[in-house]
């Protein structure tokens, strides 16, 4: 979106507004500000240091939002096309550790991504929110689709592989969303996280507010390995392998990316302002890709 656009959302959504929550993953109350834009404010909770925006909107005002999501990132072609390369990036990541089996993409958008998955291997589900969007994946990709919250959904059982490409961040509480994808899985399958903004990110301790993934619209959460581990270790799947994409990404540029935060850091420390930077760019640990198994 654009400038005018999101200060429209914004005001639009000011209604939605809900009330500030205990940390999602400890359970805490201590908080110190982290970053923030417009009425949306990240807060750092001092006991785990996880990161969300809170308090976010209500889940009637995520819908609101999210009903213009898709036809917005259909509409953004030059972001599509480097969103195709990581794609095929993130695809083959994962082919590391499994390479067939019963799949089910959690916020599978148009399908996009589980397609690149070869057919003859996969058995292909998606589930989403948004009509357009399944009638996409179904129509393009002839995926077997699901309308609704994975969590208040019967989405069949038995998965080898259940994925969330850049959802996990976009949930008001992810923590059933996380539990119901290992609920699914068979003894031994994987959940596969990718795409997902790290919150233990050195830019995102540099920027804040003007990391350019910190989008609090839509980007609630920001994890780190840590946390995770963690949750995921509680509904019975442990890590075998996390990545942080980026020196092989269409977005990096190493001798600039390096450069360009090196001068950064030493503005805003002589100004005392992040204001006095340009929003980041991309930069190694940014983000987290991970797989973790059921026991």
């Amino acid at each position: 979106m654009n400038e005018k656009a999101i200060k429209e959302t914004y005001k639009e959504l000011y209604k939605y507004l809900d009330e500030t929550n205990d940390c999602y993953v400890c359970g805490g109350h201590n908080f110190s500000s982290w970053a923030k834009e417009e009425y949306l404010e990240a807060l750092y909770c001092n006991d785990c240091e996880m990161i969300s925006v809170n308090p976010h909107f209500t889940e009637e005002g995520l819908d609101q939002f999210y009903n213009r999501y898709y036809e917005n990132r259909v509409l953004s072609k030059d972001l599509g096309e480097q969103r195709k390369e990581m794609y095929i990036q993130d695809r083959d990541w994962v082919l590391n550790y499994i390479s067939k089996g019963k799949v089910l993409d959690i916020g599978c958008s148009g399908g996009d991504f589980l397609g690149t998955f070869d057919s003859n291997e996969w058995e292909k589900y998606g589930i989403d929110l948004t009509d357009d969007a399944l009638k996409s994946a179904s129509d393009n990709y002839n995926i077997k689709t699901f309308k609704g919250r994975v969590w208040e959904t019967d989405v069949g059982q038995d998965y080898d592989l259940v994925m969330m490409r850049g959802v996990i961040e976009h949930l008001k509480n992810p923590l059933p969303a996380m539990k119901k994808a290992i609920d699914i899985l068979k003894p031994g399958g994987l959940i596969y996280l990718t795409a997902t903004p790290a919150g233990d990110a050195f830019a995102f301790n540099v920027y804040r507010h003007k990391w350019r993934l910190f989008t609090p619209l839509e980007h609630i959460h920001f994890f780190s390995q840590k946390h995770l581990n963690k949750l995921f270790s509680e509904y019975g799947a442990l890590p075998t392998a996390v990545h942080y994409p980026y020196q092989e990404t269409p977005y990096a540029n190493v001798a600039q990316d390096h450069d360009r935060i090196i001068k950064d850091i030493i503005k805003i420390n002589k100004s005392g302002s992040r204001d006095k930077v340009e929003y980041s760019q991309a930069f190694p640990g940014s983000m987290l890709t991970g797989v973790w198994k059921k026991n």
